[in-house]
């Protein structure tokens, strides 16, 4: 099934930088396994729950891409 809680191990992008669609943005796991998540999009990377050791819901959202200021 699908995973109820996963880790934030790692941004690879920092908080207000602008990225392209396909840039890898955030290293995440679920059950053991390891997860490269890249932009969906074009924008500035806004960071809502920074990388820790702390389980979040699947399902939370962990940031945004949002219009270049």
């Amino acid at each position: 099934g699908l995973a109820k809680e996963v880790i934030i191990v790692e941004w690879l992008v920092q908080h207000g930088a602008n990225v392209v669609a396909g840039t890898p943005l955030v290293i995440y796991e679920s059950e053991k396994t390891q997860v490269e998540m890249e932009s969906p999009c074009d924008g500035e990377l806004e960071i809502i729950v920074g990388a820790s050791d702390d389980e979040v819901p699947a399902g939370t959202i962990i940031g945004n891409i949002i219009e270049p200021r």
